[in-house]
């Protein structure tokens, strides 16, 4: 079967980071500021941009919480209120209103007046009016906690308000109107770090190809083996990394990983390729069904313990010079 390569579109969203996520990436984060500081000194901080970037930043922050997700209830409008952020409810109001976001500010205001009124800014008291472990699964049913009236309406009116892509575009289009707010988003795309690109290129490369890495040009093949790679063993090991699907690149990845001059993560990986069987089975299930399907015993440890020699720094830092190199960080 012939690989299908990318289409334009595809490569364009490997080489381009989109302008919403360039915001996000400079202006998101305002839950952990809530906490730490508190709801006053945050609206000083944002007050103190002026319009129209006092509008964008607090539209930026509700776009992680925009939509409804299968399983994820939590991040979609229902999220935004039981977060920290759902503090902020009445400003982003008017940032909606103020972004020319109409539909979705009549949503959200009739998601406010869900809530008995005034409109509980405390956290703790909206808080205590919602279920805390809610999922839904891909039948729309909701397990795990009994939900209130108020989060059966929040769910209902996140439906409404619209999906994440949706206010990404709406995001992009209030910059490319008002051009205050696009001089600031090309001089927050020029102040991403290497690491912000590179961060951002692993997930697109995610979104574009999935698993079917054989499409990606060699860079960017190379580049999402070795993402992978870090993933799994900074979560949990070198031991999961070959215990899930990961691990049938792990040959492939040793080379990428003498290419890019890391020569003691390759030894490392080297040591673990030479515990399984040769040739190494390179199929999840059958490396599972002959390596795996025992108590967890000494060879389970050792293979556990060559991840203590991991240095991530050096990881990301040769990933990073690779990228450089062939030119393959995204603008």
């Amino acid at each position: 079967m012939s690989l299908k390569p990318l289409s334009e579109g595809e490569y364009r969203a490997l080489r381009e980071i989109p302008v919403w996520e360039v915001l996000h990436l400079k202006m998101g984060g305002a839950e952990w500021r809530l906490i730490s500081d508190g709801r006053p000194a945050y609206l000083a901080e944002i007050d103190a941009l002026g319009e129209p970037l006092r509008s964008l930043r607090l539209v930026v922050e509700l776009m992680r919480y925009s939509g409804l997700v299968v399983d994820q209830p939590e991040s979609g409008l229902r999220g935004f209120f039981l977060s920290a952020e759902g503090g902020l409810a009445p400003e982003v109001l008017q940032a909606l209103r103020n972004a020319g976001l109409d539909r979705r500010a009549a949503v959200f205001e009739a998601a406010m007046a869900c809530f008995p009124q005034p409109y509980p800014l405390d956290y703790s008291e909206r808080t205590a009016l919602l279920a805390k472990h809610l999922r839904i699964d891909s039948d729309g049913v909701l397990h795990d906690a009994e939900p209130t009236e108020l989060d059966l309406s929040l769910i209902e009116l996140g439906e409404s308000f619209g999906s994440n892509a949706g206010l990404k575009e709406e995001i992009d289009a209030f910059v490319a109107r008002d051009p205050t707010l696009t001089r600031y988003a090309a001089k927050a795309r020029a102040a991403l770090s290497d690491v912000e690109r590179m961060t951002f290129l692993i997930y697109a490369i995610h979104k574009v190809v999935g698993a079917d890495l054989q499409r990606l040009p060699t860079p960017y093949r190379a580049i999402a083996l070795i993402g992978l790679l870090e993933a799994e063993v900074a979560n949990g090991g070198l031991h999961q990394y070959f215990f899930n699907g990961e691990g049938d690149q792990a040959e492939t990845t040793r080379a990428v990983l003498k290419q890019m001059s890391l020569d003691a993560h390759a030894a490392i990986l080297e040591k673990a390729l030479a515990m399984f069987p040769t040739p190494f089975p390179a199929d999840v299930e059958e490396r599972r069904r002959r390596c795996f399907e025992h108590r967890w015993n000494g060879w389970d440890d050792a293979l556990q313990a060559l991840s203590d020699g991991f240095d991530y720094d050096a990881l990301q830092g040769g990933l990073l010079a690779y990228a450089k190199r062939e030119d393959a960080l995204p603008r």
